[in-house]
């Protein structure tokens, strides 16, 4: 019998069928991929300011990266940084670690179960710890492999704070435990603690108010907050560890986390290493130590506070919820001590607005003869308001002799602020007693959303309309406003200089100060423009500050004078030329003066710089 060959109408419909499902599984891929494309494209791309522009305000981008996160979905949840890695935890509950140096992707892992509400990491030099949830997970820092894992008792309030030996975790009903590292990566690794430990907590301290912020650990002591106002300082170490050293009651509560802030000049022996700066919600900034419990200081801000306070050196910077950026003095030899720091409100070319010249008495008048003549004075300055007229010769000043015009200008930046001080000048062969006072004006900048980062020469910060924005370290005055479009997740850095930005979906940029930038300074009352006669300096020459010539000027009334630099460094770019004419405040040269960065808390563990002391450039 002969087998029919042709497909029955049966084979003929599966066969149609499956052709059908084959171009609608791929109609809906193409669908797929043009959705995505369509979702990409209403999530602008971040995007940074122009190389040339950065290097402009002494920034260079040191590196780019992507945090792992599902960008249809997730978004950056918290960011943190230590000297060694920057970590990025999605919404998700992915962490990923990234260099601090070079922005090489480390590792990433998913911390605990997928969108489990989890606490901003914290980190030693060893481990960094989340708490996902109910539970505590430890991570090496390195290799992101897993170290600590434990269930706690209660539910944490609050991110823990981590030092070399234990975990401080704040919890429900107003608990605070410490647990021991070493009993935790023990359990983790046998599935048992110790044989000398009952439990992985080395104490528990309860205080019974509710705990909604952070706690910070000094050398022996932890200082908690609560939600009621008060502030425990508890014995973290010794025979009497989990016990109270001190309670202060506090004027409110407390209204953002706590700054733990070394104490470089203590007031005497009697006080500790570190104190706390707190924020409460009566709009106060307060210095406690932390062994006493002694307020050392207390200043009004006047707006809410809601941020936590950056600590660098001898500095607090404040952003209050009305936009400003204020920076205190934590110097206690500083007449700004406890107060936002004072700036004169006349800088050039002295703090009195006086063009000076060396001048000689004759004949001698009450034994004086030698003093400065006044060539010009500025209108509205303090040597102007004070009386001093053109062609008074200043012999004293607050009743120190003067001889030279050097010594009179020691004299001016050594004057108190705001206070009267005597002025004695020789006018028309008489000595005149005048009273003078250096006005001043208050560290603050105004419409900052947010503080990025400290440097040693600038402040930088993010503006209201999301801009990067530039700021002398010393004078608070405005250098730039740099756009960054898609940069709109905030991170503060309090650890190094680095500024790093970081995108909703994960993009982070890097940037770090090249050094200064040397600009011309107001040198005549007359003009604020000047000529370059002569350019001494050229990329990779090395800078000694105030001896190597780096250009001479030729002011408006003919008057030469020569610039030298005013740091050590690198030249890395010359901006003038001779024969070119500029104005008070556009640069001259950027100089650079380190590669790495700069570690405001842990000096000891900076890269060891190399000496920039010969015409290699970096």
């Amino acid at each position: 019998m002969k087998q029919d060959l042709m497909p029955t109408s049966t084979s003929l419909v599966r066969c149609e069928t499956s052709w059908t499902n084959r171009c609608c599984i791929r109609v809906r891929r193409l669908l797929a991929v043009l959705a995505m494309l369509l979702i990409g494209s209403r999530c602008p791309a971040a995007d940074l300011p122009s190389p040339e522009q950065l290097q402009q305000f002494g920034l260079e981008i040191v590196w780019r990266g992507q945090a792992v996160l599902n960008v249809q979905r997730d978004v950056v949840a918290h960011t943190m940084n230590d000297e060694d890695v920057f970590y990025v935890q999605s919404s998700s509950g992915v962490l990923t670690a990234f260099h601090a140096e070079n922005g090489r992707k480390m590792w990433s892992v998913q911390v605990g179960r997928r969108d489990e509400p989890a606490m901003t990491a914290v980190s030693n030099k060893d481990l960094v710890i989340v708490t996902g949830g109910p539970v505590l997970y430890g991570f090496n820092k390195f290799t992101g492999a897993p170290a600590v894992e434990y269930r706690l008792p209660r539910q944490p309030m609050a991110s823990p704070f981590v030092d070399e030996a234990a975990i401080y975790v704040p919890m429900t009903e107003g608990a605070l435990y410490c647990y021991s590292l070493t009993r935790l990566e023990y359990l983790q690794r046998y599935g048992t603690l110790p044989e000398d430990a009952a439990t992985a907590d080395v104490w528990k301290f309860i205080c019974g108010e509710s705990i909604r912020l952070p706690p910070v650990a000094g050398d022996q002591t932890v200082a908690l907050a609560t939600e009621a106002g008060n502030l425990h300082c508890i014995q973290a170490r010794g025979a009497d560890a989990g016990r109270s050293g001190a309670q202060v009651l506090l004027t409110a509560e407390i209204s953002a986390p706590m700054t733990l802030a070394p104490n470089r000049r203590a007031l005497d022996e009697t006080y500790s290493n570190y104190s706390v700066i707190a924020l409460t919600s009566d709009n106060r900034v307060s210095s406690i130590d932390m062994v006493k419990g002694t307020t050392l200081w207390a200043y009004p801000m006047g707006q809410q506070l809601l941020t936590q306070p950056v600590v660098i050196g001898d500095d607090v910077f404040v952003t209050t919820e009305g936009r400003q950026l204020v920076k205190i003095s934590r110097d206690t030899l500083s007449p700004s001590w406890g107060r936002p720091v004072e700036l004169p409100g006349y800088s050039a070319p002295s703090y009195m607005g006086l063009g000076l010249e060396d001048a000689t008495i004759e004949p001698a008048i009450d034994f004086v003869s030698s003093g400065g003549r006044v060539r010009e004075v500025a209108e509205g300055s303090p040597g102007h308001m004070a009386g001093v007229r053109p062609g008074d010769i200043i012999i004293r000043v607050d009743q120190i002799s003067t001889p030279t015009v050097e010594e009179i200008k020691t004299a001016f930046a050594e004057l108190p602020l705001r206070i009267q001080r005597p002025l004695d000048v020789v006018r028309d062969g008489q000595i005149v007693n005048l009273s003078l006072k250096v006005n001043s004006d208050k560290w603050i900048v105004n419409g900052i959303r947010s503080l990025s980062a400290v440097g040693r020469f600038g402040v930088y910060g993010v503006d209201v309309s999301s801009r990067l924005i530039v700021i002398d370290r010393e004078s608070s005055a405005l250098q730039a406003r740099l756009a960054a479009p898609g940069y709109n997740y905030a991170h503060t850095n309090s650890v190094t200089d680095y500024i790093y930005l970081v995108s909703n979906s994960g993009d982070i940029a890097c940037l770090r100060e090249i050094g200064p930038t040397m600009r011309l300074p107001e040198l005549s009352l007359k003009s604020r423009f000047a000529k370059v006669t002569k350019v001494h300096v050229k990329r990779g020459e090395a800078l000694v500050p105030d001896e190597t010539p780096v250009v001479d000027v030729e002011l408006s009334d003919g008057e030469m004078q020569t610039l030298t630099a005013t740091v050590r460094g690198v030249v890395r770019t010359v901006h003038v030329s001779e024969g070119q004419v500029i104005e008070v405040g556009q640069p001259l040269i950027l100089i650079s003066d380190d590669s790495f960065a700069t570690y405001h808390q842990r000096p000891d563990q900076r890269p060891v710089d190399v000496e920039l002391n010969s015409g290699n450039s970096p």
